[in-house]
């Protein structure tokens, strides 16, 4: 169930905060990320980029929708990485609450979301 444990749990007014979003820590130095962001990840065939971008509708939006809304009651910043076929992986944060140093590629200001390229992320990863 991913995250879903926590979504049922808050449901009933339980605060899981460990278990919030789809990613979790499993050793110390990730602790950081989850107790500041609740990440969600998504992969559809069509995360309806253009209808979401021009007119606030389709997966995407939706998705980044739901996801603030549980950030908020666990107050934590959202995080959506997500996947659409044969299109490289991106990045959602809110505006000026990213992690890392990567410059957004598009600021969506009516979502109140930056997105960027998760490949850019893994570079620095990569580089010594």
């Amino acid at each position: 169930m991913s995250g879903g444990r926590a979504t049922i749990q808050l449901d009933q007014n339980i605060i899981n905060q460990a278990q919030a979003g789809d990613i979790s820590a499993i050793s110390r130095e990730g602790l950081w990320l989850i107790d500041n962001y609740q990440i969600e990840c998504k992969h559809y065939a069509d995360l309806e980029f253009t209808s979401g971008f021009l007119s606030n509708t389709g997966n995407l939006h939706g998705f980044w929708k739901s996801l603030i809304k549980d950030s908020v009651a666990r107050g934590k910043y959202p995080m959506l990485i997500a996947k659409q076929n044969n299109r490289p992986i991106v990045l959602l944060t809110s505006p000026s609450k990213s992690p890392t140093i990567i410059k957004p590629i598009i600021t969506l200001h009516n979502w109140r979301a930056e997105v960027r390229l998760f490949s850019d992320i893994e570079k620095l990863i990569e580089e010594p």
